[in-house]
Parts: C-alpha cells; sequence; structure tokens
C-alpha cells in the first residue's frame, strides 16, 4: 500500500530539495521523495511504500524543519488558492496596486470563483503620477529612493488600508523590456494588514511573462506569509 505526502513550496533551495531528496534514499527505508518544479513553485511528495516504522514520519518531521520558511500548502493547490481560502476565512476585505505585474495579481485572483467576497478593488498605478495621484506615494520618497524601492513599495501599501480595505498588496519592480536592464527582474513587495506593513524583496530571471508570473506568484505567496505572522 502506498501513501502520499504533498506539500507546496515557494522560491526553495533546489539545490537543498535534491540533497534532501538523496539523504531520504539512503537514511529512511520505504520512503521516496519527489520533486516537481514549476517556475519557482514546487510539488514535493512523500511516497511511503508500505512502511510499518517511524521511518515516515521522522523524514517528513526533518523535511519539515528543514524547509518550513518555503512552505505554504500542505496539500497539493497552487499559492493564489491558498491565498484566498486564507483571505476568505479572515473576513478582511483586500485592495491591491500594481505597476510591475500590471494588474496580473488582480486578474489571478478573480479567475477563482468567489473572489467578490473579498476583494474590493485592484489598482494599475503604472505611471509614477497615478502612485502620487491615487495612493499618496511621496515625491521626496520617490527622488530619494527611486520608484522601484522598499519604501515606494510600502507607501503604495499603505495607500490602500482604510474604511473598505484591511489588507493591501502593492508592487513595483522591473519586468525585462527591449532594452536590457541590471535590474531586469527585481521587484519590492509589500503587504499591509492594518497598521502593520512588511515588505519583501525578490529577484527573479526570465523573460518579460515568466518574470510577472513569479512576480505575481511571490505577491501570493509573501501575503500568505504577512497573514500567518501579523494577520
Amino acid at each position: 500500500m502506498k501513501e502520499r505526502l504533498i506539500f507546496k513550496l515557494f522560491c526553495a533551495d533546489e539545490a537543498a530539495l535534491d540533497s534532501f531528496s538523496g539523504e531520504v534514499g539512503r537514511r529512511f527505508d520505504g520512503v521516496r521523495f519527489n520533486v516537481e518544479q514549476s517556475g519557482v513553485d514546487f510539488k514535493c511528495s512523500f511516497i511511503v511504500d508500505g512502511a510499518n516504522n517511524a521511518a515516515p514520519d521522522e523524514a517528513v518531521k526533518e523535511f519539515l524543519e528543514r524547509f518550513d520558511k518555503e512552505i505554504y500548502a500542505a496539500d497539493d493547490v497552487s499559492v493564489e488558492q491558498r491565498f484566498f481560502d486564507i483571505m476568505k476565512l479572515s473576513g478582511r476585505k483586500l485592495a491591491t496596486a500594481e505597476s510591475m505585474t500590471g494588474g496580473n495579481i488582480a486578474a489571478t485572483l478573480v479567475k477563482i470563483a468567489g473572489a467578490s467576497e473579498f476583494f474590493y478593488e485592484g489598482l494599475v498605478t503604472y505611471d509614477t503620477r497615478a502612485k502620487y495621484a491615487r495612493l499618496g506615494v511621496s515625491q521626496a520618497t520617490v527622488a530619494s529612493r527611486t520608484v522601484v524601492s522598499a519604501e515606494v513599495a510600502y507607501e503604495m501599501a499603505r495607500g490602500l488600508i482604510g474604511e473598505n480595505a484591511s489588507v493591501g498588496i502593492s508592487i513595483t519592480g522591473y519586468a525585462p523590456s527591449l532594452s536590457e536592464n541590471a535590474n531586469d527582474g527585481l521587484c519590492y513587495i509589500c503587504v499591509a494588514v492594518d497598521e502593520n506593513a512588511k515588505v519583501y524583496r525578490y529577484r527573479f530571471s526570465g523573460d518579460r511573462k515568466e518574470v510577472i508570473e513569479k512576480a505575481t506568484s511571490a505577491a501570493f505567496y509573501s501575503a500568505i506569509k504577512t497573514l500567518k505572522e501579523i494577520g
């Protein structure tokens, strides 16, 4: 009899997962470990071949200890679905502000039936002037820190929080364009929950479409982490 345990991880260390996979084969009888990767998303499976000892539990325990920070689900769901489920349970309202991803965070979310229960609005503040006018981003902050910075992401997210939304997700960054930029793939994501806010920095590789998709997933993952920690 085979038992399959599944965990979903985001931005995990590929070398560390490979190393762990090899250890499982050597150290835990009757247990196999499989990794499937899609971009920066990882599906990790434990396949137990009828083991009647403590080996499976020990293997999973060690896995959880090593990769706890990267795990976002203990079943086979997408990162956006996990965020969706958490938001529905929270009873909170969400607003988003995007520049780099051009509305892809909002578009990905509303593909899931029922998003209207918690999604208040999504803003695409692509031009810097829109960040000033719609979100209250300080021109002084942009002048001193540049528009792609942790400080601007923070001010964007803070500008979303109010009477209609208590959770805000913002992103600012560089999606690769026709002219190569040394900062291509760099982005800052801020997740605000009431008066609290956390900023995350990521750097993704790939073409424009790939980077936007990775950054979109990163926004959901960052929101899951923040809601667990301070939500």
